[in-house]
């Protein structure tokens, strides 16, 4: 098993037109191309197109789990997200998640889980099982010392409920808009 780090793309991407920020950009460009997710396209796109972009509009944060040769195993991307009420969460959830204040909401800011995905480019000896849920749920939680937050929200695909339960998500319901799942956990 090699050793794993986890680097923060808002750490490494150019903040000025230097020549070495640019030529710096350039190589996380690289190490994103990297990036295989064959089940998933759309989590592939990000990493290859979107991942810099969104970062340079603060949208949100991605982190990448490289090995000692700084090769990309797999990365996540936390935002802020919106929980919109539907009469699928039941009174006593929609009452604990909106808190103290929020008496009548039906829109709930909260931290989003964006993508989360191993890379298919490497082996699964080299990425450790939970390794990747572990480094987001800590930076979920270092991110919630700072600003607070009641829950994660994760929207997945159909085929993805299963996973998320196991890590101890509640499946809420469908958004008729994007046809994906909404999930909370707890924090």
């Amino acid at each position: 098993m090699s050793n794993i780090s986890t680097l923060r793309l808002s750490d490494w991407i150019a903040k000025d037109k230097s020549h070495e920020e640019t030529e710096r950009q350039e190589r996380i460009s690289e190490l994103l191309s990297f990036f295989s997710v064959p089940k998933n396209p759309d989590v592939e796109r990000f990493a290859h197109k979107n991942a810099i972009p969104y970062e340079k509009a603060n949208k949100g944060r991605t982190y990448i789990l490289v090995d000692e040769n700084t090769y990309p195993l797999a990365y996540f991307t936390l935002g802020l997200g919106r929980l919109e009420y539907s009469a699928d969460i039941s009174g006593k959830l929609w009452k604990k998640l909106r808190g103290v204040g929020d008496g009548d909401a039906t829109v709930l800011t909260c931290i989003l889980l964006g993508q989360l995905a191993r890379n298919h480019g490497v082996s699964y000896d080299s990425l450790p099982k939970g390794c990747l849920f572990n480094e987001m749920l800590n930076a979920v939680y270092q991110g919630q010392s700072f600003v607070g937050g009641r829950f994660l929200l994760a929207e997945c695909n159909d085929d993805l409920i299963g996973y998320y339960q196991k890590k101890g998500f509640i499946h809420l319901y469908k958004n008729s808009n994007n046809h994906l799942n909404q999930m909370i956990l707890l924090l």
